[in-house]
């Protein structure tokens, strides 16, 4: 079990209200675009850090990627705490610099019905991972399935 620290617990969740503001009443229409490079850089490391349940699930009703990170429990009896929904289109697209390298493929554009591939690429690498899908049956989360299933 490996819990993120206090510091990183809250920069978490203040960057998922950053977008997906709270207003009286519920949430508003969630801020889709994407991370700055440092904010997608930070996600991605503690992921890689503190392996969190991550559940891979659908963004909307066209389809779309997107993970759920949580936080592990002190107690394995207790559900895990929500920090972070990441959307497929907070992934930031290439800097200038990567483009002139010419390293970088065409960034996709969205084809209504079905998720980003480099998006799958990547939430996948997580969310499918054996360790992840252990950690998704011990808390009774919802494990990762195909790409197809969060298409329409």
């Amino acid at each position: 079990m490996s819990r993120f620290l206090e510091e990183d617990v809250v920069w978490l969740k203040e960057l998922h209200d950053k977008y997906y503001p709270y207003e009286k009443g519920g949430y508003s229409k969630p801020v889709v675009q994407a991370y700055t490079t440092s904010e997608f850089e930070r996600v991605v490391r503690l992921i890689e850090e503190y392996s969190p349940p991550i559940e891979m699930t659908c963004t909307g009703m066209f389809g779309g990627y997107g993970m759920m990170i949580y936080n592990e429990p002190l107690d394995p009896v207790l559900k895990p705490e929500f920090l972070l929904l990441f959307h497929e289109e907070h992934i930031p697209p290439p800097t200038r610099l990567e483009r002139i390298g010419g390293d970088v493929p065409e960034w996709p554009k969205k084809i209504p019905g079905s998720g980003l591939t480099h998006a799958w690429d990547l939430f996948s690498k997580y969310t499918h991972a054996p360790s992840n899908v252990a950690k998704l049956k011990a808390y009774h989360l919802e494990p990762p399935r195909e790409s197809s299933y969060y298409d329409y």
